[in-house]
């Protein structure tokens, strides 16, 4: 099967070719146009074909298997969503962790598997995805250390957790408006709840 979707389409929606997996090629990507739909290969590397500019909200959500992911040059967004820092292209792939119990695909930091209360996330990572730390009101705060690198936090990345920024410490107002959410300062850093 082939989809012909005519020029004047911006762009695919999240979940338009999900499950098609009649439209695979031999590798097991869904391809419409420039968007990667669907991935239904089970290799443990995924190697993203060159073209590909989006990558659709809920591509490879889950797929612990995987281990390495490559990128090609041609990606522009990941997620086709208003925020993409809500999209879970890479949600739940903990195959993808390091050692330290990040999972980083394309500067974005998607999950986080290690059990430390001291988090310093690595100098790589420029976005951080929504609820990647959001811990519970009962448990005891851990603290997470942004480097300066990080540009972006989705709603709820850090929910009941201390956060310390590398650097220079951005005001409150910066603060509020580079991460999308509330604040109340603490010593040194924010704590945000």
């Amino acid at each position: 099967l082939h989809a012909n979707v005519p020029d004047h389409v911006p762009e695919i929606g999240a979940n338009a070719f999900k499950g098609c997996w009649g439209m695979a090629d031999q590798d097991g990507f869904v391809i419409i146009k420039n968007t990667l739909c669907a991935y239904g290969g089970n290799n443990a590397c995924v190697n993203i074909p060159e073209g590909v500019e989006y990558i659709t909200e809920s591509c490879f959500e889950n797929r612990k298997e995987i281990t390495e992911v490559r990128l090609p040059a041609s990606l522009k967004q990941f997620g086709v969503v208003e925020h993409p820092s809500e999209s879970k292209v890479f949600v739940g792939c903990t195959g993808l962790a390091d050692a330290q119990g990040f999972i980083v695909v394309g500067g974005w930091l998607w999950g986080y598997t290690g059990d430390s209360n001291i988090i310093e996330i690595p100098e790589s990572v420029k976005m951080i995805h929504s609820d990647v730390f959001r811990s519970g009101r009962n448990e005891t705060p851990r603290t997470v250390i942004v480097p300066a690198s990080v540009t972006h936090a989705g709603r709820h990345a850090f929910t009941n957790m201390r956060v310390e920024f590398r650097g220079e410490v951005p005001n409150a107002c910066e603060t509020q408006m580079m991460f999308n959410i509330p604040e109340v300062c603490y010593e040194n850093g924010f704590y945000i709840s």
